[in-house]
């Protein structure tokens, strides 16, 4: 199931976000040292127990002082001489003696609530525990999601999102939605941090390492049921990697530089910088993935609201043809501005971008090999007619792992590289 597209003027379509999350290194080195200050078992932590435990217990014992002096010649216990005595000698007031209605009292005093009963026994009050759900564990400014339908499954929430009350999309296994400040939505794609394998599958890689230190796609076909690797090639399905034609077209056309440089703040001046680029952004997302054990790809379509990139149900998709994200250039710049403009918003702490060819076959791969398997025939053999636009997530039979729209609707395009004049398009 691959497409080339070597015009990028025409309506070829749309793409859906690829939301990565990333944390500063710098963050996580100081969450670390936070951790040990003031974890669960953390120096800080233990320190406050302690204190807290002796202050309770002076609270305690000063009300039983009260209460060995208030029982009567025959040794009975007297509630309302305790009553007084803890007035008189402690300086409580009415307020802090408060009548349970069982013949027991309970008694405020420094902050803690101490149990008398009719015999005079003395306990402190405990507050009755809270259970909140979903689990979740705060990860500097992110929160980790803890799948209570497996044990080790878990996702990164950013700071701002939120997880999506519906029952059903409150699983990983088959397609956890977050729902961003604006209202977008993604899907939460879980992938091996060791291994980079989707869902711990094994020989699924979403990629590899080229040289050094730099990460290229691994790319798939789908022919029918299965799914087979696409070796690389320099002038072949590739990425990250740029395009220039015949040398002076394309990735190394001023003005289509210029267009991206204008809704990024970049500086491209030819597609050497630009290739650059992409491979900086390709190995930040492939870091992202092995911190975090997965990635985020927008649950519809793209649409546009005043100009800005969205991924929200029911509204008409952009695409290339669309004067505000014209070519694909446009739409490309457009998907990164997403992350510009949340942060800057909403004080999130995401970055986004054009979702690659090897991010679109691992939630493909996903679908057929994961834990949860799902019919891919929905993207390999749509039900509609390809490329015909529509309304964003409107049709329940083109929807796999929560995700619409990869089966029908517009065709989606990618990052990944072609030839020496190809953009590949995907889903139809």
């Amino acid at each position: 199931m691959k497409n080339k597209a070597k015009s990028f003027d025409k309506n070829k379509g749309i793409t859906l976000i690829a939301l990565v999350i990333t944390i500063v290194v710098l963050l996580i080195l100081a969450g670390v040292t936070i951790a040990t200050l003031t974890g669960d078992n953390g120096i800080l932590t233990r320190a406050n127990e302690a204190k807290e435990v002796t202050e309770e217990a002076g609270a305690k014992e000063k009300v039983q002082m009260e209460v060995a002096g208030s029982f009567d010649e025959h040794g009975n216990f007297d509630m309302d001489k305790l009553k007084e005595n803890l007035k008189e000698n402690l300086g409580l007031q009415e307020s802090d003696i408060k009548d349970n209605g069982d013949g027991s009292i309970t008694v405020t005093i420094d902050g803690y609530e101490i149990l008398v009963d009719a015999e005079g026994s003395v306990s402190v009050k405990k507050p009755t525990p809270v259970v909140t759900e979903p689990p979740t564990e705060k990860v500097g400014k992110d929160t980790i999601f803890k799948d209570p339908n497996s044990s080790d499954k878990e996702a990164y929430i950013p700071k701002g999102f939120k997880v999506s009350e519906e029952p059903t999309e409150q699983k990983i296994d088959t397609g956890l939605v977050v729902i961003a400040p604006d209202g977008s939505e993604f899907v939460w794609v879980p992938v091996d941090k060791k291994t980079l394998c989707v869902d711990g599958v094994a020989d699924k890689e979403v990629a590899e390492i080229a040289s050094g230190t730099d990460y290229r796609g691994v790319l798939y076909d789908f022919p029918g049921t299965t799914s087979t690797k696409i070796g690389y090639s320099d002038d072949g399905y590739r990425e990250p990697d740029v395009v220039t034609g015949s040398g002076s077209s394309y990735d190394n056309k001023p003005t289509y530089l210029e267009e991206m440089n204008n809704i990024l703040g970049t500086k491209f001046i030819n597609s050497g910088d630009f290739k650059k680029y992409m491979q900086d952004e390709y190995n930040e997302i492939i870091g992202s993935i092995k911190i975090k054990g997965g990635f985020y790809i927008g649950r519809y379509e793209s649409s546009l609201n005043a100009g800005n990139i969205q991924s929200k149900r029911n509204v008409m998709p952009t695409g290339a043809d669309n004067s505000g994200t014209n070519r694909w250039y446009g739409l490309y710049a457009k998907q990164h501005e997403y992350a510009t403009v949340m942060n800057s918003s909403y004080q999130t702490n995401i970055k986004s971008a054009m979702i690659y060819g090897s991010m679109y076959d691992a939630v493909m791969n996903w679908a057929l090999y994961g834990e949860d398997k799902t019919d891919a025939s929905k993207v390999t053999n749509p039900s509609e007619p390809r490329n015909s636009k529509k309304a964003t997530g409107t049709l329940e039979t083109d929807k796999i792992k929560n995700i619409y729209d990869l089966g029908n609707n517009l065709y989606e395009w990618t990052a990944e590289a072609n030839s020496t004049d190809g953009r590949v398009i995907r889903g139809r």
